[in-house]
């Protein structure tokens, strides 16, 4: 659910996309694309940003590396974020700042924060 209650980010019927919903209409509209077949998906995630226009995107391609898509709800270029390192396991957008966590590693687990890409948190009012 978006920050401000009106829009529902979910899958499309046949999980091939990630749609936005309004709470108040009901209008579904396609957002992402999912980049590998929907057979091969191992759970896609998605958080809202602060602003609520863009959704942080997880994908696990069938066994593959995961990735993180910055995806803007109304439009706009998605872009893949690349973290640096291997085995990227999950990730968590750490309220009300913009910093996202994730743990990733490959023969250790670690922990790291990303600050400074996305957009400024929405002050409220």
């Amino acid at each position: 659910i978006s920050p401000d209650g009106l829009q529902i980010a979910s899958l499309n019927d046949d999980n091939s996309a990630v749609t936005v919903i309004s709470v108040e209409t009901g209008d579904e509209k396609e957002v992402f694309r999912l980049p590998v077949p929907k057979s091969a998906l191992g759970g896609p995630a998605a958080e809202w940003t602060s602003d609520g226009k863009t959704l942080l995107v997880r994908i696990s391609a069938g066994g593959g590396p995961m990735t993180l898509w910055l995806v803007p709800v109304n439009g706009g270029q998605t872009r893949q974020i690349d973290v640096g390192v291997p085995g990227l396991a999950g990730f968590a957008r750490l309220s009300p700042s913009n910093q996202l966590a994730f743990s990733a590693g490959v023969e250790r687990r670690e922990l790291r924060v990303l600050e400074g890409f996305l957009p400024p948190p929405v002050a409220k009012r």
